[in-house]
């Protein structure tokens, strides 16, 4: 697809010398002809006395000489916009009458509208240059224009619908920034902030994979996502999110678009709980029922502790979903694992947990539910004080593992081993069934594991 795009865009910096052309919406006023304005010559000595002294950041100097070229022959470079930037705001940094900063924010904010206009198109890359420069323009909007966010917010909008993804990533930060601002000056209701985060989450989740292979800028996306998360947490209480979408779906409630939104905001926000949640999850399966839907209906049974129920829609989700959609499954087989412990299908359990090790061999969580699936049947894994007590060195051996591997269970693998460690055999069980602290020994029952004997703690 990009390779395509930039094979357009070739062909079409080509064409920009036959005359004015359309670039997606967008037309070039520039040409050959009118590259260097009426007065040639008169061009190049503005541009020559103008740039040298923005070399040396002498921006007071440079001013009378760039503008004449912006005002005389636009065509002649893009660094005229660039440099125009670094002008204008070296004359806010310095102007102190109130009237003529409004004046020199107007003209910033022009600069890039006229770069648009002549430069659509990067000369250096033959790429559209669209998208980056209103994300630019929208950053400085927001900075410079604080009383007038809805600016910022309309012009970071289009910028993000013509890159999306691809937007440059401090736009998606700014595209936040900008709703809450408008939420707060009563020029949009909360609604706003939620849609805006709905977006941005898909949009960040499809940049970071975009750039797999680019460690700095997936840090870079690691660090705005979690500025956003930050941003959007006070409209993030459950309460205010079911009150946000309540009406909205009274209204439509068979509107699959907003049965979307609505579950996978409130699945993200963990308000699973709420009757919301429930109703347009139930909705969107009747309607379209899909993987997901299906692996949020196994949600509303769980929560109901209707386990067969669950089961079923977490089976079809699995057959819903693509081969190659490993994540998703292993999530899928996860709850698969919690509902057979809470049927107490312990070999079940462990089934579950082993299809999840076969996707990640360091999934923490399917650990503990094959430590958990041991622990819960100690005591019918025996017929003696040893034997009953045999099966948490097993489970304790699996939450160390745990632990080990995986730093996202590290909190409740701890817990764990410090509960079942105490329920191990004490030292006078151990020796009076003839074995000896360290040695291995056999976990027979459905286990089937060999461990080390330790007495309790």
């Amino acid at each position: 697809m990009k390779t395509n795009k930039t094979i357009l865009y070739f062909i079409v910096s080509l064409l920009l010398s036959l005359g004015s052309i359309r670039v997606f919406g967008q037309v070039s006023a520039c040409n050959e002809k009118a590259k260097y304005g009426q007065d040639s010559v008169e061009c190049v000595k503005n541009l020559s006395l103008y740039r040298e002294p923005v070399k040396q950041k002498n921006y007071k100097d440079a001013y009378r000489h760039w503008r004449w070229v912006y005002q005389n022959c636009p065509c002649a470079s893009q660094f005229t916009f660039v440099d125009g930037i670094k002008i204008m705001e070296y004359r806010l940094e310095n102007e102190k009458d109130p009237l003529r900063k409004n004046q020199i924010i107007d003209s910033l904010l022009e600069i890039y509208d006229a770069r648009i206009k002549y430069f659509p198109i990067n000369p250096s890359n033959g790429q559209s240059q669209v998208g980056s420069i209103l994300t630019r323009k929208a950053l400085d909007c927001f900075t410079y224009k604080p009383d007038k966010p809805e600016e910022a917010f309309q012009i970071i909008k289009r910028a993000i619908e013509i890159d999306g993804a691809e937007v440059l990533p401090s736009g998606f930060q700014v595209y936040m920034e900008a709703a809450i601002e408008m939420v707060k000056k009563e020029l949009a209701d909360k609604t706003l902030v939620v849609d805006v985060y709905d977006q941005l989450s898909d949009l960040m989740d499809q940049a970071m994979d975009n750039a797999h292979t680019d460690s700095v800028a997936i840090k870079k996306y690691y660090l705005i996502k979690n500025n956003i998360e930050v941003l959007f947490e006070p409209f993030a209480t459950c309460e205010d999110l079911v009150n946000i979408y309540h009406s909205k779906f009274n209204q439509n409630p068979n509107d699959t678009t907003l049965l979307k939104k609505i579950t996978k905001v409130l699945d993200k926000k963990q308000c699973t709980d709420s009757e919301l949640f429930f109703a347009a999850t139930e909705n969107l399966h009747k309607i379209e029922p899909s993987a997901n839907s299906a692996y949020l209906m196994a949600l509303k049974y769980i929560k109901e502790e209707k386990w067969d129920v669950a089961k079923k829609y977490l089976e079809e989700s699995l057959q819903l979903y693509k081969p190659d959609e490993l994540n998703k499954k292993a999530r899928i087989y996860h709850l698969l694992g919690q509902v057979y412990l809470a049927q107490k299908s312990f070999p079940a359990a462990r089934s579950m947990a082993q299809k999840i090790l076969e996707i990640n061999p360091n999934n923490g969580e399917a650990y503990i539910i094959i430590g958990d699936a041991y622990a819960l049947s100690a005591s019918q894994c025996g017929d003696n004080e040893l034997t009953k007590r045999a099966a948490y060195w097993a489970a304790v051996d699996k939450y160390m593992q745990a632990r080990r591997l995986d730093p996202r269970v590290e909190e409740i693998a701890t817990k764990r081993i410090a509960t079942y460690s105490s329920y191990f055999p004490s030292i006078e069980t151990i020796f009076f069934y003839g074995l000896k602290q360290g040695e291995s020994y056999r976990v027979e029952c459905w286990i089937n594991e060999t461990t080390t004997v330790r007495p309790a703690r």
